[in-house]
């Protein structure tokens, strides 16, 4: 099985053997995430790799991981990791969501 940078095999490998409750049923997806939300090793490849393809093995405290990068950047006004355009709550919410699904 290999997905190369096809993001859609990669969806449907995912969907066929991730080990994760959380993404497998979504094609592997976490959906936007920020800097420091999750373990330092995925960080890593997430924040340095080229978008457009599948980086891995990697392991973290939560497991093995194959990543597929769709996109990176810094959305215009961001600090600290959140838009500037989240309200406070919702930059709470969503930090407090993502280090949730890696402890």
């Amino acid at each position: 099985m290999e997905a190369g940078s096809d993001e859609f095999k990669f969806a449907e490998l995912a969907r066929a053997h991730s080990e994760c409750d959380q993404t497998a049923a979504k094609g592997g997806a976490l959906g936007f995430v920020f800097r420091g939300t999750l373990p330092p090793a995925l960080c890593d490849v997430v924040f340095s790799e080229e978008p457009g393809g599948v980086y891995g093995p990697v392991t973290s405290t939560e497991g093995v991981h194959l990543v597929y990068v769709h996109f990176c950047g810094t959305p215009k006004g961001e600090a600290n990791g959140v838009p500037a355009s989240w309200s406070q709550s919702m930059a709470d919410e969503g930090l407090r969501s993502q280090r949730e699904r890696f402890k």
